[in-house]
Parts: C-alpha cells; sequence; structure tokens
C-alpha cells in the first residue's frame, strides 16, 4: 500500500466515522430510544453512548485535518511531476500576472485622475486608493 492510498484510507474512515456515528445516533439510535426507554434511562443510554463515540469522533477530529493537508500536498506533487511541468505552472502565473496588470492600466489612469482632483479639492493627504494601486501596479 502506497503512502498515498494509506493517508486517503484513513481520511475516508475518519470522515466515515464522524459522519456515519452522528446518522446512526439520530436517525436510528434516537427514535428507538424514544419508543423503548422513559427519560431518566434515555438519558443513560445517551450519556454512555456519547461517552464512547465521542472518544471515536475526536480521534476522526484530528485525523481529518491532517490528512486533508497531507493529500492536498500529495496531489499537488503528482500534477507537478516533472521539472518541465513547474516550469509551464510558472510562465502561465506569470503570464496571467502580465494580464492583470495590462488591464488594470485603464483603472490607473483614472486613478491617477481622480486622485490630482482630490489634492485640488484642498487634501494634503494621497487619495485612499493611491496606497492600493502601488502594490497592484508597481
Amino acid at each position: 500500500m502506497t503512502v498515498f492510498s494509506l493517508v486517503y484510507t484513513l481520511h475516508v474512515l475518519a470522515a466515515l466515522i464522524w459522519v456515519g456515528g452522528m446518522f446512526f445516533a439520530w436517525m436510528i439510535l434516537r427514535p428507538a430510544a424514544v419508543a423503548a426507554l422513559e427519560g431518566p434511562a434515555r438519558l443513560k443510554l445517551w450519556a454512555n453512548v456519547f461517552q464512547r463515540f465521542f472518544v471515536w469522533v475526536w480521534i476522526a477530529v484530528a485525523i481529518l485535518p491532517i490528512s486533508g493537508i497531507r493529500r492536498a500536498q500529495f496531489r499537488e506533487f503528482q500534477r507537478l511531476d516533472t521539472d518541465k511541468q513547474r516550469r509551464h505552472h510558472q510562465i502561465q502565473a506569470h503570464h496571467h500576472l502580465h494580464i492583470t496588470r495590462r488591464r488594470l492600466k485603464p483603472v490607473e489612469a483614472q486613478l491617477q485622475q481622480a486622485n490630482a482632483a482630490y489634492r485640488q479639492n484642498g487634501h494634503r493627504h494621497p487619495h485612499p486608493y493611491e496606497k492600493t494601486l502601488k502594490h497592484i501596479c508597481p
């Protein structure tokens, strides 16, 4: 069994224990307990069930985020398997950044005009959007 298969199996089992246990408790055990037991006995049953069940729930709650993060990391490593693929993704990211900056050029001009008008009206400080603009379009 590969590490990925083990992590995936743990993730699915943890989710199954948590969600399946809650489904069982609410949809099967609760109606049966209401039909068969009086209030104090039903309360004792629920206390015993949840005492045992929540041990497993806390284990599942600990496993789920850890295995989920590991699964995401494995998926990323599988997807970016070679240096060529990594370089391709870097080029794509750079290309998208370039397109975004090109599309923001008209917005930059509009914000510069707004800033000039803002200062002509007696404001000494830069327009609030000027800082944002400097970060987006250096």
